[in-house]
């Protein structure tokens, strides 16, 4: 049993945009009194996992990946599309798999993250909250899970306006409108009828 903490050492900025890249950083503590992210029946494997979860589908996929940066002490990561229950949307999940850590421990792990060049066209609120949780494999109890989640956001600066342009259909309206209308105050000026 061990009371592990999850902490945002660093977040995304206040607003992102679309292909923007950068780091969230992470730190997990073990306030003991145990070590934890061990299996302990069975073959031994890994089991502190720290998962951006259960973000639906529809709004993640194409929008923003999350990967490890390179060193850190990950030993294994993947993103899944879990089966959904009957009614309800698929969602998509981030998992990062870290070793054992021992009481008074932590680990600081630094996750980088890519914004789609599409994001405004795929998420029009421009607005996503990713939640973050610790979890751990069987065997591993934390007695104290309200400190193993955080949610960051990722808000989408609003896209470019877009400068009205004319077709080339338009233009030549427009210029033989302007012909037009000039022929016309000539001859106006000139007391043609």
């Amino acid at each position: 049993m061990g009371d592990l903490e999850l902490q945002v050492v660093q977040g995304p900025p206040a607003v992102t945009a679309a292909s923007d890249t950068g780091n969230l950083i992470f730190t997990i503590i073990n306030h003991g009194p145990d070590p934890i992210g061990f299996t302990p029946s069975g073959p031994p494997h890994y089991g502190i996992s720290l998962i951006a979860a259960r973000v639906p589908f529809h709004e993640i996929y194409g929008l923003v990946i999350f990967f490890p940066a390179v060193g850190g002490d990950i030993v294994y990561w993947d993103w899944v599309v879990p089966s959904p229950a009957p009614d309800q949307e698929p969602t998509a999940e981030f998992i990062y798999v870290f070793p054992v850590l021992q009481p008074g421990e932590s680990w600081t792990q630094t996750i980088e993250y890519q914004i789609s060049p599409v994001a405004d066209e795929i998420l029009p609120s421009g607005h996503l909250a990713v939640p973050w949780t610790l979890a751990l494999s069987d065997g591993n109890i934390d007695p104290n899970p309200a400190n193993d989640t955080a949610t960051l956001f990722f808000n989408l600066a609003p896209p470019p306006a877009r400068v009205p342009t004319l077709s080339p259909v338009g233009m030549v309206a427009m210029v033989l409108g302007l012909v037009m209308a000039f022929a016309w105050v000539r001859r106006r000026r000139m007391g043609w009828r």
